[in-house]
């Protein structure tokens, strides 16, 4: 998790060709079982995890079984993780079965990079912003969304850690701003 968000620089992070297929065949294994129980699945791909990149993410795609599972589409671990997520959506739409809201702040990223911050610090330094304040695309994701017929489940986020002497009305401060974001598109 220290390289999250930089993962493509640090390749000693990367999994073998082994380990991956590992993952691939335990993600099968564990949609076959929700599956079983009727549940969709869908894999979300995520900061700090073995699928968070383009490459990381294109790999997975290439790899997974359609008829077990999805991929969540998530704005801002799209952006977090050095993705274009309009791109993304637009590469992979039709493998898309969940759908996750979130921006970023890039530049805050970067600075959490400069310092030899991870996940961690990236969270508690507000890089993940109110929707439509960032660099994930949303609105413009949003419309993708909306052009390909998307109907599903729409969660819509905002990781956030709250400084010890920060009031917790400044959390519901930025959920009063996503969903007046949201209502402005007609959600």
């Amino acid at each position: 998790m220290h390289h999250a968000g930089a993962i493509e620089q640090h390749p000693e992070t990367w999994l073998s060709d082994a380990r991956f297929a590992t993952l691939v065949d335990g993600v099968h294994r564990s949609a076959e079982t929700c599956r079983d129980r009727g549940f969709d699945v869908a894999l979300h791909y995520h900061a700090g995890t073995y699928v968070e990149t383009p490459r990381e993410i294109a790999r997975f795609a290439e790899a997974m079984d359609t008829s077990l599972l999805g991929l969540c589409f998530d704005t801002g671990h799209s952006a977090f993780g050095g993705g274009d997520p309009l791109e993304l959506l637009r590469e992979y739409g039709e493998l898309m079965t969940h759908v996750h809201l979130k921006d970023v702040d890039l530049a805050k990223l970067q600075a959490v990079h400069e310092t030899g911050g991870g996940l961690m610090r990236a969270w508690e330094s507000g890089v993940f912003c109110p929707l439509g304040t960032g660099d994930a695309k949303v609105a413009e994701c949003l419309a993708e969304l909306r052009s390909r017929g998307y109907d599903g489940w729409i969660v819509v986020e905002q990781d956030r850690v709250l400084a010890l002497d920060e009031p917790f009305e400044n959390a519901v401060e930025d959920a009063r701003a996503n969903r007046a974001w949201l209502a402005e598109r007609g959600l």
